[in-house]
């Protein structure tokens, strides 16, 4: 039985046994230590992209970035938290700060590895009126956007 299958039997006996059954996804794969570093290749990607605000609050999956993502975006200040993003009247604000903002989301439950070297993962961002998947190549040591294919929801 492979790493993955028996995390994922695991798991579901788990919550079975404390009736979550539902809660427990089909597709469940045991993250890996690069998922971040691909996150941040996406995010950087939205980043270059996205003149119209100073601040970009991301969204990981459903919640605020890891601790450890976080660090690995330290040097892009204008990235915060997503609850740190507040909206009145439609307009994203820093709540800390008072800033126009807007909200980067990256789902790192939708990476699939292609090959070792390239992976693809699902993302977007608001004022920029795009959602879709990113193909995302692994250079020497660091991952890069190779390209980016529109789903063409937020038009």
């Amino acid at each position: 039985m492979s790493v993955n299958r028996l995390c994922t039997a695991v798991l579901s006996a788990a919550a079975i046994g404390i009736g979550g059954c539902n809660s427990v996804r089909k597709d469940f794969r045991i993250p890996s230590p690069e998922d971040n570093d691909v996150v941040c290749a996406a995010v950087r990607y939205l980043n270059t992209k996205s003149t119209s605000v100073a601040v970009h609050g991301l969204l990981v999956g459903s919640g605020d970035p890891s601790p450890q993502l976080r660090d690995k975006l330290r040097s892009m200040s204008s990235i915060v938290p997503a609850s740190q993003v507040h909206f009145v009247n439609l307009r994203g604000y820093d709540v800390k700060t008072g800033r126009r903002a807007d909200v980067f989301s990256v789902d790192p439950a939708t990476i699939k590895w292609v090959r070792p070297e390239m992976v693809t993962i699902e993302g977007g961002g608001g004022s920029l009126g795009i959602t879709g998947t990113f193909t995302i190549v692994r250079r020497g040591r660091s991952w890069t956007v190779q390209s980016y294919h529109d789903s063409g929801l937020m038009r």
